[in-house]
């Protein structure tokens, strides 16, 4: 084994580290250019969060098999985290003969955090 052959391996091992090297880094940026248009989308988004008011109290009222009534609904982005916020959430029972109290909530914030989710 010659001093030709040495080199041989080593520039073959070296281009191999390189090629390995730029897709790692390519990979990088893909998710961080991803990452970036997730969070731009989700800003974009969450400004048409209030249009869906009544969607969503009709939705939970549905599901709780209760009156849900909303007075604000609202949404942001935590960083990477959409939020949503409720002002003056109420849920009453949808029995007349029923005695309880409505349940009042002044503020509720729900936030989903997507990332272990996928």
């Amino acid at each position: 084994m010659g001093l030709d052959d040495i080199h041989k391996g080593r520039s073959w091992r070296r281009r191999l580290v390189d090629r390995v090297r730029l897709r790692l880094l390519m990979l990088a940026a893909a998710a961080v250019v991803l990452v970036a248009l997730y969070v731009v989308a989700g800003r974009q988004l969450v400004t048409l969060v209030p249009d869906y008011r009544e969607q969503v109290e009709h939705l939970l009222s549905e599901r709780l098999g209760a009156t849900v009534s909303i007075g604000y609904l609202g949404g942001r982005m935590d960083g990477v985290t959409p939020v949503l916020e409720m002002r003056s959430v109420s849920l009453a029972s949808d029995d007349p003969q029923s005695p309880a109290k409505p349940l009042r909530v002044d503020r509720l914030e729900l936030g989903v955090d997507l990332l272990p989710s996928l």
